[in-house]
């Protein structure tokens, strides 16, 4: 099978994530549940500073270490959209360049551990999906509706 087909899924969580900050008022990207906690806003972006590091970082070797973006540079739920899309869009360039053979191959990483793409790609959607229901938990804590249709 097709990897980017076998990690179709993604992409609808991912529309479904976006749909999610839409629910959020702009004021309400500072939200955070719990004193010392992350603000929605970090989480949101967190998600997209995971994909980030570990496809370009660890499978690609474009960049070094980990990756942290600046909340002062994303102002909007606009903004914060247009991070999630783009991290996401090189994450699905790379998914359509590999095949079945690709997707099993050990790479090492830099800390010295031997993991396959679909392990790494795995574990992205896995935080994904840890976020997401934070992030739905927060809009139930706001009295809105979370996560689902």
């Amino acid at each position: 099978m097709n990897p980017a087909v076998l990690f179709t899924p993604w992409g609808i969580m991912r529309q479904s994530l976006i749909q999610m900050l839409d629910r959020f008022k702009e004021e309400e990207l500072a939200f955070q549940p719990f004193e010392n906690s992350w603000s929605v806003k970090k989480m949101f972006l967190h998600i997209a500073e995971s994909e980030e590091f570990w496809l370009r970082s660890v499978l690609l070797n474009e960049t070094s270490g980990d990756i942290e973006y600046d909340l002062d540079d994303f102002p909007d739920r606009q903004s914060i959209k247009q991070k999630l899309s783009a991290v996401h869009t090189h994450s699905l360039a790379y998914l359509r360049g590999l095949d079945e053979i690709a997707l099993q191959k050990p790479i090492t990483t830099g800390w010295g551990e031997n993991l396959t793409p679909f392990q790494i790609l795995w574990h992205v959607i896995e935080h994904e999906c840890h976020h997401r229901g934070e992030i739905s938990l927060c809009l139930g804590l706001l009295g809105r509706k979370g996560w689902g249709p």
